[in-house]
């Protein structure tokens, strides 16, 4: 054996030191986490320029916490990092998350809006997750929550009054059957289509899914690229965005885009370079936000600026940069993606379309 050889046999233990100050650490950001988390926010005017000529109301979550578009004016509601934002009866609810920790608030909405008045949010659910896997979008499914719980691979469905869980789907299955659990697929996007649920499949393979689920029966459809993000059916038009494009490294452009019916939209924009990486989509009238993180490697992803993308009748309107780097999600105040609401909603009527939009589904299962 050589020199050092038992000692390259057995695994380095953490020096104490070092390894007590980043527990001290992750537990002083856990605490700060949680305080936060049922804490009272006051509203707050940023007194960004560029917004004046949006003709909608929005929400906007990042990694600075949820943000508004009200009448022209740039707001900040919340200094909590939120991924997911849904809306019902005036209620305000998040999914926010530390490294650690991911957990659902709520929060009653003003009437108005304005600088100075305060938004009470209450915790009503909390799980471990990490990094990558932290609670992502949500939405409502009747009168449930739903909850793209990456961490686990599933979709929570749950009581939006006290947090408990009504029921978990893990919609994806191994050869044997058993269900995939783990950050596997990365579940991250969750919307209402009828009696179905739509969600989003960041990888699969080689490529991403968007799925339909109905009671006991998923399908999935396949789109080109890995880091798809946001699923949404406006009448006959079905959204997602293509968050990353192709990478430069399989001879693509690094450029995202925003995808109606599987084409994509304001190419001319969103194909010049160093290009976007889109991320939450919502619009009202003629008028749709589109959001756009900043782009760099993982390890410094927020470092820069993020920005809206404003696209008016189709084509571009306006790009106007955000005091965070990470734009996760875009929802109208009031709740709603868009003016009109699907054209389909039994699952026949649902998969017929993604099957006209997508081509054939690779994906089918019952589940037990």
């Amino acid at each position: 054996m050589s020199e050092g050889g038992e000692s390259e046999r057995i695994a380095p233990v953490a020096r104490p030191i070092p390894a007590a100050r980043k527990a001290f650490a992750h537990a002083l950001r856990d605490r700060r986490f949680v305080a936060a988390l049922g804490a009272c926010s006051t509203v707050a005017d940023l007194d960004a320029s560029g917004f004046a000529n949006f003709t909608g109301n929005y929400l906007i979550s990042g990694d600075r916490g949820v943000h508004a578009v009200v009448g022209g004016r740039f707001l900040r509601l919340s200094e909590v990092r939120t991924f997911g934002i849904a809306v019902r009866g005036g209620r305000l609810y998040c999914a926010s998350s530390d490294d650690r920790y991911s957990s659902i608030t709520r929060a009653d909405l003003p009437a108005v809006i304005e600088p100075g008045q305060t938004l009470d949010f209450t915790e009503i659910q909390r799980s471990p997750t990490s990094k990558n896997g932290r609670y992502h979008q949500i939405g409502f499914m009747g009168d449930r929550l739903a909850v793209a719980a990456t961490e686990r691979n599933s979709v929570l469905l749950l009581d939006p009054e006290d947090g408990n869980t009504i029921s978990e789907i893990r919609p994806f299955r191994d050869h044997f059957g058993d269900p995939v659990s783990g950050d596997h697929n990365h579940i991250n996007s969750v919307s209402e289509c009828g009696e179905c649920l739509l969600f989003c499949a960041y990888k699969a393979g080689d490529h991403a899914l968007l799925c339909v689920l109905h009671g006991d029966r998923v399908k999935g459809y396949r789109i080109s690229n890995w880091g798809a993000h946001d699923i949404c059916i406006e009448g006959r038009n079905l959204w997602h965005s293509d968050t990353f494009g192709v990478p430069a490294e399989l001879g693509g452009d690094d450029c995202g885009y925003p995808m109606k019916n599987n084409r994509r939209v304001a190419e001319d924009f969103f194909s010049k370079p160093p290009g976007r990486v889109v991320r939450g989509i919502s619009g009202i009238g003629g008028e749709l936000l589109i959001g756009h993180s900043h782009k760099g490697p993982r390890s410094k992803r927020y470092d820069g600026k993020g920005s809206i993308i404003r696209l008016a009748e189709g084509s571009f309107a306006g790009e106007i940069e955000v005091p965070f780097a990470q734009v996760y999600d875009i929802l109208r105040l009031d709740g709603k993606r868009f003016d009109e609401p699907p054209a389909v909603g039994t699952w026949e009527e649902v998969n017929a379309f993604f099957e006209e939009t997508l081509g054939s589904c690779v994906y089918e299962r019952e589940l037990d």
